[in-house]
Protein backbone atom coordinates (compact mmCIF):
# COMPACT_ATOMS: atom_id res chain seq x y z
CA UNK A 1 0.00 0.00 0.00
CA UNK A 2 1.83 3.41 -1.17
CA UNK A 3 1.82 6.58 1.46
CA UNK A 4 -1.23 8.23 -0.37
CA UNK A 5 -3.34 5.09 0.40
CA UNK A 6 -2.25 5.19 4.05
CA UNK A 7 -3.09 8.80 4.63
CA UNK A 8 -6.67 8.02 2.99
CA UNK A 9 -7.27 5.32 5.89
CA UNK A 10 -6.10 7.83 8.43
CA UNK A 11 -7.43 11.45 6.82
CA UNK A 12 -11.10 12.17 5.88
CA UNK A 13 -11.41 12.35 2.20
CA UNK A 14 -14.86 13.21 0.07
CA UNK A 15 -16.87 10.46 -2.09
CA UNK A 16 -16.05 11.41 -5.24
CA UNK A 17 -19.69 10.57 -5.97
CA UNK A 18 -22.15 12.30 -3.11
CA UNK A 19 -19.09 14.21 -1.56
CA UNK A 20 -19.29 12.73 2.03
CA UNK A 21 -16.61 12.19 3.90
CA UNK A 22 -14.97 8.99 4.05
CA UNK A 23 -11.55 7.56 5.62
CA UNK A 24 -11.41 4.91 3.03
CA UNK A 25 -8.19 3.35 0.59
CA UNK A 26 -10.96 4.10 -2.58
CA UNK A 27 -12.54 7.47 -2.25
CA UNK A 28 -16.02 6.24 -2.36
CA UNK A 29 -18.63 6.06 0.42
CA UNK A 30 -20.46 3.08 1.44
CA UNK A 31 -23.96 3.72 -0.22
CA UNK A 32 -22.60 4.98 -3.44
CA UNK A 33 -20.42 1.85 -4.04
CA UNK A 34 -23.12 -0.31 -3.40
CA UNK A 35 -24.84 1.81 -6.30
CA UNK A 36 -22.13 0.99 -8.95
CA UNK A 37 -23.88 -1.57 -11.39
CA UNK A 38 -21.68 -4.33 -10.95
CA UNK A 39 -22.54 -7.00 -14.02
CA UNK A 40 -24.55 -9.84 -13.48
CA UNK A 41 -24.09 -13.53 -15.33
CA UNK A 42 -22.16 -12.83 -18.41
CA UNK A 43 -20.88 -14.79 -20.74
CA UNK A 44 -17.67 -16.45 -20.01
CA UNK A 45 -15.67 -15.71 -23.32
CA UNK A 46 -16.83 -12.18 -24.64
CA UNK A 47 -18.55 -10.98 -21.18
CA UNK A 48 -21.57 -10.19 -22.36
CA UNK A 49 -24.25 -9.78 -19.83
CA UNK A 50 -26.59 -12.98 -20.49
CA UNK A 51 -30.09 -13.90 -18.97
CA UNK A 52 -30.86 -16.01 -16.19
CA UNK A 53 -32.97 -18.12 -18.29
CA UNK A 54 -29.97 -19.18 -20.98
CA UNK A 55 -28.15 -22.43 -19.22
CA UNK A 56 -25.16 -22.23 -21.40
CA UNK A 57 -21.82 -20.49 -20.00
CA UNK A 58 -21.30 -18.85 -23.46
CA UNK A 59 -23.18 -16.91 -25.82
CA UNK A 60 -24.62 -17.85 -29.15
CA UNK A 61 -22.11 -15.78 -30.80
CA UNK A 62 -19.43 -16.33 -29.18
CA UNK A 63 -20.01 -20.28 -29.95
CA UNK A 64 -20.46 -19.51 -33.70
CA UNK A 65 -17.52 -17.26 -33.76
CA UNK A 66 -14.71 -17.45 -31.23
CA UNK A 67 -13.28 -14.39 -30.70
CA UNK A 68 -9.29 -13.39 -31.41
CA UNK A 69 -8.83 -13.15 -27.24
CA UNK A 70 -9.64 -16.10 -24.62
CA UNK A 71 -11.55 -13.48 -22.35
CA UNK A 72 -13.30 -10.77 -21.58
CA UNK A 73 -14.11 -9.69 -17.71
CA UNK A 74 -15.35 -6.28 -16.92
CA UNK A 75 -16.05 -5.14 -13.59
CA UNK A 76 -19.44 -3.12 -13.90
CA UNK A 77 -22.15 -2.35 -16.72
CA UNK A 78 -22.36 1.11 -18.42
CA UNK A 79 -24.77 2.48 -16.59
CA UNK A 80 -25.03 5.40 -14.12
CA UNK A 81 -23.26 6.34 -11.79
CA UNK A 82 -20.47 4.37 -13.13
CA UNK A 83 -21.05 5.86 -16.54
CA UNK A 84 -20.51 9.45 -15.29
CA UNK A 85 -17.37 8.78 -13.33
CA UNK A 86 -15.81 7.29 -16.52
CA UNK A 87 -17.33 10.36 -18.91
CA UNK A 88 -15.34 12.67 -15.68
CA UNK A 89 -12.12 11.08 -16.14
CA UNK A 90 -12.28 10.29 -19.84
CA UNK A 91 -13.31 13.32 -21.63
CA UNK A 92 -12.70 15.75 -18.39
CA UNK A 93 -9.35 14.96 -17.11
CA UNK A 94 -10.74 14.50 -13.55
CA UNK A 95 -7.78 13.02 -11.74
CA UNK A 96 -9.57 11.74 -8.19
CA UNK A 97 -12.56 10.35 -10.39
CA UNK A 98 -10.04 8.71 -12.17
CA UNK A 99 -7.89 7.22 -9.23
CA UNK A 100 -11.20 5.68 -8.13
CA UNK A 101 -11.87 3.88 -11.11
CA UNK A 102 -8.30 2.54 -10.92
CA UNK A 103 -8.67 0.93 -8.00
CA UNK A 104 -11.57 -0.71 -8.36
CA UNK A 105 -10.29 -2.36 -11.95
CA UNK A 106 -7.14 -3.06 -10.18
CA UNK A 107 -8.98 -4.66 -6.74
CA UNK A 108 -11.12 -6.91 -9.48
CA UNK A 109 -8.24 -8.15 -11.51
CA UNK A 110 -6.35 -9.24 -8.41
CA UNK A 111 -9.70 -10.69 -6.57
CA UNK A 112 -10.16 -13.09 -10.14
CA UNK A 113 -6.38 -14.20 -10.24
CA UNK A 114 -5.59 -14.47 -6.33
CA UNK A 115 -6.27 -18.10 -6.31
CA UNK A 116 -3.26 -18.48 -9.01
CA UNK A 117 -0.94 -17.20 -6.23
CA UNK A 118 -2.57 -19.06 -3.59
CA UNK A 119 -3.86 -22.26 -4.71
CA UNK A 120 -7.24 -21.58 -2.78
CA UNK A 121 -10.43 -20.72 -4.43
CA UNK A 122 -11.81 -17.49 -4.49
CA UNK A 123 -15.37 -16.04 -4.49
CA UNK A 124 -14.90 -14.78 -8.05
CA UNK A 125 -16.80 -16.15 -10.80
CA UNK A 126 -14.47 -18.22 -13.79
CA UNK A 127 -11.89 -17.72 -11.44
CA UNK A 128 -8.07 -18.08 -12.99
CA UNK A 129 -5.59 -20.75 -11.98
CA UNK A 130 -2.61 -18.47 -13.49
CA UNK A 131 -1.27 -14.81 -13.99
CA UNK A 132 -0.87 -12.79 -17.34
CA UNK A 133 2.92 -11.95 -17.49
CA UNK A 134 2.16 -8.58 -19.07
CA UNK A 135 -0.23 -5.78 -19.48
CA UNK A 136 -1.17 -4.25 -22.34
CA UNK A 137 -3.10 -1.14 -22.71
CA UNK A 138 -4.91 -0.23 -25.94
CA UNK A 139 -3.16 2.55 -27.75
CA UNK A 140 -4.29 5.91 -28.62
CA UNK A 141 -3.62 7.64 -32.11
CA UNK A 142 -1.43 10.50 -31.61
CA UNK A 143 -3.77 12.79 -32.09
CA UNK A 144 -6.22 11.56 -30.00
CA UNK A 145 -3.83 11.20 -27.51
CA UNK A 146 -2.35 14.81 -27.81
CA UNK A 147 -6.00 16.38 -27.81
CA UNK A 148 -6.97 14.22 -24.31
CA UNK A 149 -3.20 14.49 -23.02
CA UNK A 150 -3.36 10.74 -21.48
CA UNK A 151 -4.01 7.69 -22.28
CA UNK A 152 -6.96 6.15 -20.06
CA UNK A 153 -5.89 2.86 -20.54
CA UNK A 154 -2.32 3.08 -19.70
CA UNK A 155 -3.52 4.90 -16.18
CA UNK A 156 -5.82 2.17 -15.80
CA UNK A 157 -2.97 -0.88 -16.49
CA UNK A 158 -0.56 1.49 -14.58
CA UNK A 159 -2.35 1.10 -11.51
CA UNK A 160 -2.99 -3.23 -11.76
CA UNK A 161 0.81 -2.77 -11.92
CA UNK A 162 1.52 -1.27 -9.12
CA UNK A 163 -0.74 -3.88 -7.11
CA UNK A 164 0.50 -7.17 -8.93
CA UNK A 165 4.09 -6.13 -9.81
CA UNK A 166 2.84 -7.33 -13.67
CA UNK A 167 4.79 -5.31 -16.52
CA UNK A 168 3.20 -2.78 -18.32
CA UNK A 169 3.84 -2.99 -21.87
CA UNK A 170 2.84 0.28 -23.54
CA UNK A 171 4.67 0.27 -26.22
CA UNK A 172 4.28 -2.80 -27.44
CA UNK A 173 1.17 -1.97 -29.85
CA UNK A 174 0.81 1.26 -31.75
CA UNK A 175 -2.22 2.23 -33.47
CA UNK A 176 -1.64 3.39 -36.84
CA UNK A 177 -4.93 5.07 -37.81
CA UNK A 178 -7.11 8.21 -36.12
CA UNK A 179 -9.87 6.34 -36.48
CA UNK A 180 -13.95 7.54 -35.66
CA UNK A 181 -15.10 7.41 -32.71
CA UNK A 182 -16.48 4.21 -31.72
CA UNK A 183 -19.12 5.61 -29.80
CA UNK A 184 -21.06 7.34 -32.66
CA UNK A 185 -20.65 4.00 -34.81
CA UNK A 186 -23.01 0.46 -34.51
CA UNK A 187 -20.95 -2.90 -34.89
CA UNK A 188 -20.70 -3.30 -38.45
CA UNK A 189 -19.23 0.33 -38.68
CA UNK A 190 -17.06 0.23 -35.56
CA UNK A 191 -15.54 -3.42 -36.83
CA UNK A 192 -14.80 -2.16 -40.11
CA UNK A 193 -13.28 1.59 -38.19
CA UNK A 194 -10.77 -0.81 -36.92
CA UNK A 195 -9.29 -2.33 -39.83
CA UNK A 196 -5.72 -2.16 -39.70
CA UNK A 197 -5.72 0.26 -37.03
CA UNK A 198 -3.43 -1.75 -34.72
CA UNK A 199 0.38 -2.33 -35.27
CA UNK A 200 2.89 -4.46 -33.30
CA UNK A 201 5.96 -2.92 -32.57
CA UNK A 202 9.19 -5.89 -32.51
CA UNK A 203 11.65 -5.47 -29.42
CA UNK A 204 13.01 -8.94 -30.30
CA UNK A 205 11.84 -10.50 -27.32
CA UNK A 206 7.68 -12.19 -28.09
CA UNK A 207 8.23 -14.77 -25.08
CA UNK A 208 6.45 -12.64 -22.66
CA UNK A 209 3.52 -12.22 -24.71
CA UNK A 210 2.71 -15.92 -23.82
CA UNK A 211 -0.43 -15.12 -21.42
CA UNK A 212 -1.27 -11.38 -21.72
CA UNK A 213 -3.84 -8.56 -20.61
CA UNK A 214 -5.19 -6.14 -22.66
CA UNK A 215 -6.97 -3.22 -20.54
CA UNK A 216 -9.42 -0.80 -21.57
CA UNK A 217 -11.88 1.51 -20.76
CA UNK A 218 -14.96 0.27 -21.70
CA UNK A 219 -16.16 -2.61 -23.90
CA UNK A 220 -19.39 -2.15 -26.12
CA UNK A 221 -18.84 -4.65 -29.24
CA UNK A 222 -15.70 -6.13 -28.30
CA UNK A 223 -14.26 -4.82 -32.09
CA UNK A 224 -10.89 -3.33 -30.62
CA UNK A 225 -10.69 -5.99 -28.09
CA UNK A 226 -10.59 -8.02 -31.34
CA UNK A 227 -8.76 -5.69 -33.35
CA UNK A 228 -5.74 -5.61 -30.28
CA UNK A 229 -5.58 -9.44 -29.95
CA UNK A 230 -5.34 -10.59 -33.42
CA UNK A 231 -2.75 -8.23 -33.99
CA UNK A 232 -1.05 -9.90 -30.37
CA UNK A 233 -1.95 -13.31 -32.20
CA UNK A 234 -0.13 -12.55 -34.81
CA UNK A 235 2.85 -11.52 -32.61
CA UNK A 236 2.57 -15.33 -30.91
CA UNK A 237 0.17 -14.61 -27.51
CA UNK A 238 -1.00 -17.78 -26.65
CA UNK A 239 -3.31 -16.49 -24.17
CA UNK A 240 -5.32 -12.93 -23.85
CA UNK A 241 -7.53 -11.91 -21.28
CA UNK A 242 -9.11 -8.70 -21.60
CA UNK A 243 -9.65 -6.65 -18.98
CA UNK A 244 -12.07 -3.38 -18.92
CA UNK A 245 -14.25 -1.14 -16.14
CA UNK A 246 -17.49 -1.59 -17.81
CA UNK A 247 -18.95 -3.38 -20.23
CA UNK A 248 -21.91 -1.45 -22.36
Amino acid sequence: MSLIDRLRLCLPGLCVLCGCPVCNQISLCGDCRARLPLVARTCRVCGIVMKNSDSADTCGRCQLLPPAFDRCISVFQYEKPLSNLITEFKYHGSTAKGHVLAQLLAQAFVNHYRGAATGQPVDCPHAATVWPGLLIPVPLHPNRLKSRGFNQALLLACSISRLTGIPVASGRLKRTRDTDSQSRLHARQRRKNLQRAFQAVNTGNNKELDYVAVIDDVVTTTATANAVARVLRAEGASRIDVWALARA
